[in-house]
């Protein structure tokens, strides 16, 4: 990844850093925007994502303390996370 940001290969360095965060977690592609949540790990994001939260924006108008597994304290964690972030 380095070496590729180095030489200015952007296309490179963009597909080794999305397998560096697959490696790093653990999880498929379609989970990438999810655990870019602090305290959303492999096991959170699958489960938002089977539940039909499959990006980010939809997680903003979510009730995300009736999920099982997330209480008031890390569904505000969450949402003041949501609140910075422009998508």
């Amino acid at each position: 990844h380095e070496i590729a940001k180095l030489l200015a290969i952007e296309n490179v360095s963009k597909s080794i850093s999305i397998l560096r965060t697959r490696v790093k977690y653990g999880i498929k592609k379609e989970l990438i925007n999810l655990v870019k949540l602090k305290q959303i790990g492999r096991i959170r994001a699958r489960m938002l994502y089977d539940l039909g939260y499959k990006t980010i924006k939809s997680l903003k108008t979510a009730d995300l303390t009736k999920i099982r597994g997330i209480g008031e304290e890390l569904s505000k964690k969450i949402k003041d996370q949501l609140k910075e972030t422009t998508v």
